[in-house]
């Protein structure tokens, strides 16, 4: 895992709509396993499903990626978007 350590670092992008999130690789590095996760507390109620998690992205690479939410009030849903080499991003869903 070494060489992982030294990865230079890049940068995310973040499209969304009402069903789905474009998350885009805007740097000159790939970004190595891109992360999705719910950013609530754990004990929150309700759950958070998506159709892709932990992939990488090349530069200039984009992913659609669906977002489906159950038992979460709108005004209650967060993300956060992070890789390898990236710093972590939070999102209003």
């Amino acid at each position: 895992l070494r060489p992982l350590l030294g990865a230079p670092r890049t940068n995310l992008t973040i499209e969304q709509n009402q069903d789905n999130m474009t998350i885009r690789n805007t740097g000159q590095a790939a970004a190595l396993n891109v992360w999705i996760e719910d950013a609530r507390p754990v004990r929150s109620a309700g759950y958070v499903y998506f159709d892709d998690n932990y992939f990488s992205l090349l530069p200039g690479e984009g992913r659609t990626i669906a977002v489906a939410w159950d038992g979460v009030p709108e005004d209650e849903r967060r993300l956060e978007v992070s890789a390898w080499n990236t710093n972590t991003i939070g999102v209003m869903a």
